[in-house]
């Protein structure tokens, strides 16, 4: 056992060792990993705070700068000055105003420039004046109208805050004010607040050498212009280090905007620093170079590194100890194993010993119980039907052990055969169950007795039937008795048929006066509803009686009753309302169906046979209906319509009320919903609906025209149930197309409600196309382009008007690139086709167009509902207010003037798309608010009708 033992110990250790080192090793790479991870996130977090922090320093002064030119073109020195053109009396006023907020608030820029871009007046530079100003900020001040701001690159290679004020007085244009700072000193408080370093470069290709290096020059500063080959550095917050050099270096051989994604690790003597790039972009959003935001990490990586020993120290040592302790913890439980199996092997061996002399008890045992019955029982083999086992009593009887049972109790040499005596070994062998049969056996005289046999079947552990225990109980004595009780029996029988006659003449007459009582009662309570609460006559009824079955319910209401009810006398409503009913009431009966209530001009009735006689009779009512309507005009009353809803499901019947008044009612959740359901006709514009329950109890639904319509959720409920329109009696023609259309239907149904709504809504525009009439494929394409108004797609679809085919090639290619789906159209004609079928998310249209120009093109957009609601944004060369208000009146939501810039043109695009799709969405929730409160008024429509049925 010693090998085995030792074997034993090698196969459990060495998985184990194994296991401990993966997993330990797995422990220590994750908490590395970790580590660096979040020095990662650290460094990702200072970049966007440094991006965050530039821009709202920006926006910060820029509002100090605006509020200061607020107050300097409201004083009425400069105005004069200005307006006189007297440059040195603006000069001497100004100039007090400079030296104030270039001490407070660090202004180093202040100019006064005409209307037509040039320079009157540099105040911090007086001798220069004159020239045009060709800035970014200037011209987007004159563009729009208002006060623009932003940081511009000087020709010194200098970064600007700049804002440009227009410059009115009395209401007239007269000018732009301009007032600017250095961003030197930005730098310095990033750096305080975040604790970072910075370096800010700008790419050569924006400067010019001679320039910068002028400007160096003016500002007392150094800079190698061949330091790096692409790009110059024009401020830092920290000397420059070969290190960090050649780490720029490399960068330089980087695409285009790879470096941004790029992540530096730099060494400086003993400092460990993560870095990134911020893109440097000014007000005409050029991106004009980068922000290298260096963070210092000497301590975390210091810190990993002792992290990683130490955890590696402790792996080694937990993992040693364990390994230990395993070994000598298996071993002794080896041990302990050998001894508890040497105990089991000499407990077994007594206990097979102990079973022995049991089973040897047990059997004496089993003989004595069966010796002491009163009645034969033995035991037979099934193979050859020689009793094995045999009390006393069988013994005294002549049967005893490896004797056959049919020779000893039949007198016969083979086994009982035939009707009469059927073999019961036989019986158990073929059915497997016990059996009770009755014989004729012999006794040892010969004398025939009447027995009866009671045979069980004793099956081995295959499950085959080895042998049978049979007992045998002599009946002779309760045979006799049985047949004398049989002939007292038929004497009785005799007497009981004499008085069953005379029964059913009292019973006839009985009925004769129920039948004249409840015809009686009829007209009132329906002989169906006696019928189903098992109750031949109205005195049977007792308060509370009620039975639960399985029902059809039939809801049937006459569209807009109130309106016509209005035009007629009271008389007139009632002769209508019972002209109507006298009418439909026949039918109800003819298929098996019967009138629970009638609610004003509603109809609500039951049919406990059958789903199949509902649909019928609602399909016959729709056709009864379109006979009755040709009889309508000849008393001056138009023709009405109907809505009928059907529900199949459990009822409970019964009575409800007081001692002195009671009525028949029916509660259920299926009466609220074959209700609910006949108000979605309504909504569909269809005559019958019926429920997914009604649908599947009906026989064949391949015999009706039917085709699903909608899920609806009933209160109370988790589930939703589909509803199935069934169109039979619709018109001929109306069938036809409804036949036709089916299956795209059903297929833009089934979209719909796995909300792939792009889809639905192609499926839903093809069946109108065939069946323009079908009010529910119109509603659930409204309810497709409802939802999907409610979400931008991935590629919204922008149509683009314009003859110009240079025009459409610019403006295409470029807003392809920036994911739109782009259609063309090159003339008003072909723009109200495409826009018609296509249906795009934004127009951008041309106005100078031969035949029908972009206005007259608008004009007809928004006069028809499927395209009134795309923006329209005019590019035109039209740069008139007159055309500009003219536009706008039109229904266009922009103006843009050619030459455009393609960014404006593509954040002009944007921000309308967002606003139209933030407009359909509030549109979208005043609709649902709307329908949720017509909603609560049909659910308290319901409720009042519910009040009425119980």
């Amino acid at each position: 056992m010693k090998t085995n033992e030792k074997n034993l110990t090698k196969r459990i250790l060495i998985p184990l060792g194994l296991t401990l080192v993966i997993l330990l090793t797995i422990s220590i790479v994750s908490i590395y990993w970790l580590q660096r991870l979040h020095l990662n996130e650290k460094l990702e977090k200072h970049l966007e705070e440094v991006e965050q922090l530039f821009q709202m320093k920006l926006d910060e002064d820029a509002k100090v700068l605006e509020s200061q030119i607020n107050l300097l073109q409201l004083d009425k020195n400069i105005q004069n000055a200005y307006l006189a053109k007297d440059r040195d009396a603006l000069l001497r006023n100004a100039m007090r105003i400079f030296n104030a907020i270039r001490t407070k608030y660090q202004v180093t820029h202040f100019y006064f420039i005409d209307v037509d871009k040039v320079c009157f007046l540099r105040v911090h530079n007086p001798p220069r004046y004159g020239d045009t100003i060709p800035r970014f900020t200037l011209a987007g001040a004159m563009r729009q109208g208002v006060p623009v701001y932003g940081i511009e690159l000087g020709k010194f290679g200098t970064f600007t805050l700049r804002i440009v004020y227009p410059w009115r007085i009395n209401g007239e244009l007269v000018g732009y004010i301009e007032l600017g700072k250095e961003i030197e000193y930005i730098t310095v408080a990033l750096k305080k607040i975040l604790d970072v370093e910075l370096f800010f470069f700008i790419k050569k290709s924006f400067l010019n050498r001679a320039d910068w290096e002028e400007g160096l020059k003016m500002m007392g500063r150094r800079g190698n212009w061949a330091q790096f080959p692409q790009f110059v550095i024009i401020d830092r917050t920290m000397p420059i280090y070969k290190a960090f050099n050649d780490s720029l270096d490399k960068l330089s051989s980087h695409s285009k905007d790879e470096h941004l994604t790029t992540r530096l690790k730099v060494s400086i003597g003993d400092k460990q620093y993560h870095g990134g790039f911020v893109p440097l972009i000014d007000v005409g959003n050029r991106k004009l170079g980068d922000i290298i935001v260096l963070n210092e990490v000497s301590k975390q990586e210091t810190a990993l590194q002792t992290l990683s020993v130490m955890l590696i120290t402790f792996s080694v040592v937990i993992g040693g100890g364990l390994f230990g302790f395993f070994y000598i913890f298996i071993g002794r439980i080896e041990a302990e194993l050998l001894k508890v199996y040497r105990e089991l092997i000499a407990a077994e061996k007594l206990k097979n010993k102990l079973a022995t002399e049991k089973f040897q008890q047990q059997g004496e045992f089993l003989q004595s119980v069966i010796d002491s019955l009163d009645h034969p029982f033995y035991i037979i083999n099934t193979n050859n039907y020689q009793i094995e086992i045999a009390n006393s009593t069988t013994q005294a009887l002549g049967l005893w052990p490896q004797a056959t049972c049919y020779a000893l109790t039949h007198k016969r040499s083979e086994p009982c055969t035939g009707i009469n005596d059927p073999c019961p070994l036989k019986e158990v062998k073929s059915t497997k169950k016990p059996i009770i049969v009755e014989h004729i056996h012999f006794d040892k005289e010969g004398n025939p007795r009447n027995i009866e046999v009671h045979g069980f079947p004793v099956t081995d552990q295959q499950g085959n039937i080895t042998q049978m225990i049979e007992y045998s109980l002599d009946i002779t004595e309760r045979k006799r008795v049985e047949q004398q009780l049989h002939r007292q029996n038929e004497q009785l029988k005799v007497q009981n048929e004499q008085l069953d006659a005379f029964a059913r003449q009292l019973e006839e007459l009985q009925k004769e006066r129920l039948y004249q009582l409840n015809k009686a009662y009829e007209r009132f309570v329906p002989s169906e509803f006696l019928s189903l609460l098992d109750k031949q006559s109205i005195l049977d009824v007792h308060l509370g009686d009620q039975v639960e079955k399985e029902i059809t319910v039939l809801f049937s209401d006459i569209r807009e009753f109130t309106r016509l009810s209005e035009k007629m006398t009271p008389q007139q409503n009632f002769e209508f309302i019972n002209t109507y009913l006298g009418q439909m009431a026949p039918i109800i009966h003819q298929y098996h169906g019967f009138i629970d209530k009638y609610i004003g001009d509603a109809i609500m009735a039951l049919f406990p046979t059958n789903a199949d006689d509902a649909v019928s009779c609602s399909i016959a009512m729709l056709k009864k209906l379109r006979q009755f309507n040709k009889i309508l005009p000849k008393a001056d009353l138009p023709a009405i319509k109907i809505g009928i809803g059907l529900n199949t499901g459990p009822l409970m019947l019964g009575t409800v009320g007081g001692q002195n008044r009671m009525e028949g009612t029916v509660i259920s959740d299926a009466v609220n919903l074959a209700s609910r359901v006949e108000q979605l006709t309504k909504t569909y514009g269809t005559a019958l609906l019926i429920t997914e329950q009604t649908y599947q109890k009906l026989t064949d639904p391949s015999r009706y025209k039917i085709r699903v319509i909608d899920r609806v959720t009933v209160n109370g409920k988790t589930e939703p149930v589909t509803v199935y329109e069934v169109f039979e009696a619709d018109r001929p023609a109306i069938c036809q197309l409804k036949l036709a259309t089916r299956h795209d239907f059903e297929q833009g149904f089934r979209c719909f409600h796995n909300e792939q709504f792009n889809e639905a809504q192609q499926i839903f525009e093809k069946v109108l196309q065939v069946n323009n009439d079908d009010k529910a494929a119109q509603v659930y394409l409204e309810h497709c382009r409802q939802v999907l108004s409610m979400t931008m797609p991935e590629r919204p679809t922008l149509l683009i008007v314009d003859d110009n085919p240079l025009n459409i090639k610019v403006l295409s290619i470029f807003l392809s690139a920036k994911q739109f789906n782009v259609l063309i159209a090159k003339n008003g004609k072909a723009a109200l086709k495409a826009a018609e079928l296509k249906h795009p998310h934004l127009i951008l249209l041309d106005v100078m167009m031969p035949g029908m120009d972009g206005f007259e093109t608008c004009q007809r957009l928004k006069a028809d509902a499927k395209t009134k609601d795309i923006p329209v944004i005019f590019i035109t060369a039209l740069s008139d207010t007159a055309d500009k208000i003219k536009g706008f009146k039109l229904g266009a939501v922009d103006y843009i003037t050619k030459p455009f810039k393609k960014e404006e043109v593509l954040s002009r695009v944007n921000t309308h798309l967002s606003l139209s799709f933030l407009q359909q969405q509030l549109q979208v929730r005043a609709l649902a608010l709307e329908i949720h409160n017509l909603q609560l008024k049909e659910r308290i429509k319901t409720l009042s009708l519910q009040t009425k049925f119980r």
